[in-house]
């Protein structure tokens, strides 16, 4: 891990802010494993979107059951640890930011530490 910080203010009620950039890397000497080896883990993308669609009017379920189904989500999914740390693409997160806008938190690539 990397941290700067930037946008440092020294206010007069004696605090002080800032903004801080972190950047992560990945140090093969210091794993057990590396970026290539594959996980089996559950699909947050489809289980989350679940529960954001549970309290939505039926033909709106519907449409998104359709696009699970479209775009073979299932509940767990098998990625590489590169993946899941720095972020991939899923056609499922384009749909409901085309869909749904404003539903989902981020846009482009679903990771831990996707920028």
């Amino acid at each position: 891990e990397y941290r700067q910080k930037s946008n440092i203010t020294f206010h007069s009620n004696y605090t002080v802010s800032y903004r801080e950039y972190r950047r992560y890397h990945f140090c093969p000497e210091r794993s057990a494993g590396n970026e290539s080896d594959e996980l089996v883990l559950p699909n947050m993308l489809a289980l989350g979107a679940a529960l954001m669609v549970e309290d939505l009017p039926y033909a709106l379920k519907l449409i998104f059951s359709t696009a699970l189904k479209t775009f073979s989500e299932t509940p767990f999914i098998k990625k590489s640890v590169k993946e899941i740390m720095w972020g991939y693409d899923d056609p499922l997160v384009d749909f409901l930011n085309r869909v749904f806008p404003g539903t989902i938190p981020f846009k482009g690539k679903f990771g831990l530490f996707a920028e």
